[in-house]
Parts: C-alpha cells; sequence; structure tokens
C-alpha cells in the first residue's frame, strides 16, 4: 500500500507539470492563431478601404476623368437646386398650414428666445391639428400609390433612406417620378405637422438625380452606384449645411461595418457645390460661455450614453413593430398614413413639440433649458420617439435620421435637466445643457443608424463648436456597446 502511495506521488510529480507545459502551449498556440486571424482580417480590412479610397480618387486623373468631372458637377448643381426647392416648399407649406391655418410655428434653429411658437389662445384653431395632420398623411399616402410601377408593385427607392440603400445595392434605375413624388409627399407630411425629417427624401431624392444623370450617360451598373451615393450624399449635405457630413454619410449609410470609401472624393466635390448653393456654417447658436469639468464630464457622458444606446434600440423597435403592426392593417393603403397623422396630431395636442421637423426647439432646449416644466423635458423624447414611429410607420413618406438626432437631443436636455435637481456637488454637472444636447444626439444616432463619423461632423457643422466631442466619443463608445447589431435601416449588409 505503502509503494503505491509513492508511486501515485511520482507520477503526480513527474506528470502534471509535463501535462500542464503542454495545456500551456496548446492554449498559446491557439491564442497566437486568434490573434494571427484577426490580424489578417485587419490587414485584409485595411486593403480593402485603402483599395475603395485610391479607386474613388483615379476616377479623376485617369483617361476620361473632364467626363467623370463633369459628371459629378452636374449631380452637385442638380442636387443644390434640388435641396433648394424641397428646403424652400417644406417651409411655404408648414407656415401655410401650421402658421396661418393653425396659429402656431414651430421654431427655426436661429430662434433664441421665445416667439411666434408659443400657442396664441385668440387665433389658435386647436381642434384642426389632428385633421390638418391626418391630411398631410393622405397627400403622402395617394402620391406613394401614385408612383407605383405599372404592375402595382412599389416603385424602386420610394420609401425612406432604406429603400434607397436596397435600391443602391441593387443598382437599379429610378423612375423619373420617384424624386418629385417624395418631395412633394414629404412636404406635404413635414408640412402639415407629421413628425418626420428631411434626410430620407433627401437620400431618396438624391438618389434619383443620380440615377436620371447615369441614364443620360449610359453609365453601366456600377457606375451608376457611384453617381447615386454623390447624389444621396450632395443632398444630404445640402439639407444639413455640412458637406463633409454628407460625403462621409454617403459612404457610411451604405454598411453596417465601416464605409464605402470609393464614393466619398466624389461625394466631396459634390456635396460641396450643393452646400454651395444653400449655404453651410453653424445653424444652432453655441452659449458664449460653457463650464463644466471634464473629470466628470467623462462619466456622466458615459451614463448618457448608455441612456441614449437602450433608447435607440427602443426607437429601432418602435419604428419595425409600426410598420408590421400598420402592414397587416385592414385598411386601404392610402389610408394607413391618415390614421397615423390623426394620432401625431392628437399627440401634438399635449406636445406640440413633436410638431414637424422639430430643430428648432434643440435652440431652445439650450438657449432656455428650464422654461419647460420638469415633467415634459423627460417625457418630450419619448413623445417625439413615438410620433416619429407612427407617422413614418404607418406609410408616409418621411425620413427616420433627422428625428433620431431631435430625439437623442431632447434625451440630452432631459439628463441635465434630472442631474440639475439632484444633490450633487457643484461643479460636476455643466451651467447649461448645451454639451449633453449635443451629445445625446450624437451618441443615440450614430449607432443605429451605423453612420457614426458622419453624424458627429454634421453636428459638429451645425454648432461651429468641437468642444463635447471628447465627451461624445466617450458616450458613442458605450452607446454602441448597448445598440451591438441594431439598425434602422434593414437593408444596410
Amino acid at each position: 500500500m505503502v509503494g503505491r502511495g509513492k508511486d501515485r506521488e511520482y507520477l503526480a510529480n513527474t506528470h502534471s507539470p509535463i501535462q500542464e507545459t503542454f495545456a500551456r502551449r496548446s492554449e498559446e498556440r491557439c491564442l497566437c492563431a486568434g490573434m494571427g486571424a484577426y490580424a489578417r482580417r485587419l490587414q485584409s480590412t485595411l486593403w480593402e478601404f485603402s483599395s475603395e479610397a485610391v479607386s474613388g480618387l483615379t476616377l479623376f486623373w485617369k483617361p476620361g476623368w473632364g467626363k467623370w468631372l463633369g459628371i459629378v458637377i452636374l449631380t452637385g448643381g442638380g442636387a443644390g437646386i434640388g435641396g433648394m426647392i424641397f428646403h424652400a416648399l417644406v417651409r411655404l407649406i408648414t407656415s401655410l398650414l401650421l402658421g396661418q391655418l393653425i396659429g402656431f410655428l414651430p421654431p427655426e434653429p436661429s430662434d433664441a428666445i421665445p416667439g411666434a411658437w408659443i400657442w396664441s389662445e385668440n387665433t389658435a384653431r386647436l381642434w384642426l391639428l389632428p385633421i390638418i395632420v391626418a391630411t398631410g398623411g393622405l397627400v403622402s399616402g395617394l402620391l406613394a400609390c401614385w408612383a407605383r410601377n405599372s404592375d402595382g408593385i412599389e416603385a424602386k427607392g420610394l420609401r425612406g433612406t432604406d429603400a434607397a440603400i436596397r435600391a443602391w445595392h441593387e443598382g437599379v434605375g429610378i423612375l423619373k417620378r420617384v424624386p418629385v413624388v417624395v418631395m412633394l409627399a414629404s412636404s406635404a407630411l413635414i408640412g402639415s405637422g407629421g413628425s418626420a425629417g428631411v434626410e430620407g427624401p433627401s437620400a431618396q431624392i438624391g438618389l434619383g438625380i443620380g440615377s436620371g444623370i447615369a441614364d443620360l450617360f449610359h453609365l453601366n451598373p456600377d457606375e451608376r452606384r457611384l453617381v447615386q451615393a454623390w447624389g444621396m450624399g450632395a443632398l444630404v449635405a445640402a439639407m444639413f449645411h455640412s458637406p463633409l457630413g454628407g460625403a462621409i454619410f454617403a459612404g457610411e449609410i451604405l454598411r453596417r461595418r465601416g464605409a464605402n470609401l470609393k464614393v466619398i472624393p466624389g461625394a466631396l466635390i459634390s456635396s460641396i457645390i450643393a452646400s454651395s448653393l444653400n449655404g453651410w456654417g453653424p445653424t444652432l447658436i453655441w452659449p458664449s460661455h460653457v463650464s463644466a469639468t471634464w473629470s466628470h464630464l467623462f462619466w456622466t457622458s458615459a451614463v448618457l450614453g448608455l441612456v441614449c444606446g437602450v433608447t435607440g434600440r427602443l426607437y429601432a423597435f418602435a419604428l419595425s413593430w409600426t410598420k408590421q403592426t400598420f402592414k397587416k392593417a385592414k385598411v386601404l393603403e392610402p389610408l394607413k398614413p391618415v390614421l397615423g397623422g390623426l394620432l401625431v396630431g392628437l399627440l401634438g395636442l399635449v406636445y406640440p413639440q413633436v410638431l414637424g421637423l422639430g430643430n428648432g426647439w434643440l435652440q431652445v432646449t439650450i438657449s432656455l433649458p428650464m422654461s419647460f416644466p420638469l415633467w415634459i423635458i423627460i417625457a418630450l423624447p419619448i413623445a417625439k420617439l413615438l410620433a416619429t414611429s407612427l407617422c413614418v410607420g404607418s406609410g408616409g413618406i418621411g425620413g427616420i435620421f433627422g428625428p433620431g438626432m431631435i430625439i437623442g437631443g431632447l434625451l440630452g436636455a432631459a439628463y441635465w435637466s434630472v442631474l440639475h435637481i439632484l444633490p450633487l456637488p457643484a461643479g460636476i454637472i455643466a451651467d447649461t445643457p448645451a454639451i449633453f444636447v449635443m451629445v445625446g444626439m450624437i451618441a443615440l444616432l450614430g449607432p443605429i443608424a451605423r453612420t457614426p463619423v458622419a453624424v458627429t461632423v454634421m453636428v459638429v457643422n451645425l454648432t461651429g463648436n468641437v468642444s463635447f466631442v471628447p465627451a461624445a466619443v466617450c458616450a458613442l463608445i458605450v452607446s454602441s456597446w448597448v445598440v451591438k447589431g441594431t439598425t434602422i435601416y434593414p437593408s444596410q449588409p
């Protein structure tokens, strides 16, 4: 028995270290193999991106560069003119329906003090609001049905940025009437008070402009996709007054991960031309003095990023759920946006801030942070989320990119308001919500639209200020971790 015990002790002392050595070497080999695979994937990705960038640049110095330069100038000019008409049409319909008929005008981004956007008890016809928004939904629904193909199938690229992305990847031409229908339908919906954005229609119109130019020059499918992306980026740049943001948007919006760098050089040139016709520069008035302790700002921004990530996933879910619900509803197709508009109009009676584009309310929250009761400030992001989901999910033609930015900004203002009333030591919270408004816009929209760089550049252009970018990057990292693979554009590959 003693001998056997000594044998077992000997085996344990000699074989265990050998087994541990083999196990450790096996783990090291697996780790090296994993790191090697990661390095190969990284190398492949960098090679793909660099080759795309070089391919996009060589268009303008290889034989035939004059043709491509003419195409990009024509695309930028067409997008610039389209942006001017679209912007003027939205403002005109908003002034007529909401201003003259209802007695209510939402604030413009440059409004630093309360003005015409306060309800007037003597002139406001509040009871008309649900009817007006429902009428805008009806016009949008009828135009969408009219734009169908002769076989009754919906025209390519008609419904939002997601449809534009799908049409781009298919490399198909866009019917000539689609850009006109999108401009009229979205102007009617937004101008009547519908909660939707201009970037979705802008991407669709720009895609149509690029498709028309591709037909004019008899381009092949790959070349057509290139010009269509230039048109998308140029018109978005014109509406957001951000040439670089529009160019990066054209590359990032096409994929869930990474950007298509091939389209960015031409998109940048066309975006500069389009923006020069519509103007660029800051549209939000940044407070003259914003004080914050950066050591505290990072952790407060990280918490805001967590809140934005959860809200972003909720936004994507609400859009998907409303689309599926209205799709199953046994109602005539043109009448579905009427129902959505009616619900948004009823919601607007309680929260008029959800009506229309809503970008002017960002300026109000920055300049007059305590002008609303706390419960209204807290409820506004969810109200805007709900209104946009109803308006676009019911079939109305409008964007979800811009409202996502507004929801994030309002969420940042609500977050600052809550922190402001907590018994925290002095100096931890910034004296104005401006930084949190900008951080919220970037942290909510960037991950769920898969366009973090483009959104950051656009928000910087909106304010002409970069002081909030480090905090925004911190919040963006946390929000992206929460969002993971969720996107508001399912057509992104």
